[in-house]
């Protein structure tokens, strides 16, 4: 029964959406598509790099990709900060 009882708590935390490689995990795709989507604009920029429509997608594609990433970070840095809160409680 102590089995099942561990299984159960690792199933529970590995489905914790307040987990750190839970929140992590939601931005993995947004964040490949983006970079990818990135790299294509900067190819395009240097393949003619006075051309402003492709400077204006670049920068629109970087913007996008800077924000997935703020959010990615501050997530992850507000579970971090609430764990250490609580931990700092328990002393």
């Amino acid at each position: 029964m102590a089995g099942s009882s561990t299984n159960s708590t690792a199933q529970t935390i590995a489905n914790d959406a307040s987990a750190i490689d839970t929140v992590n995990s939601y931005f993995t795709d947004p964040v490949i598509a983006q970079s990818d989507a990135l790299k294509v604009a900067l190819d395009s920029l240097k393949t003619d790099s006075s051309n402003a429509a492709a400077l204006a997608e670049y920068q629109g594609k970087l913007a996008q990709y800077n924000i997935t990433r703020n959010a990615q970070s501050t997530s992850i840095k507000v579970i971090k900060d609430l764990a250490m809160s609580i931990i700092g409680n328990m002393r």
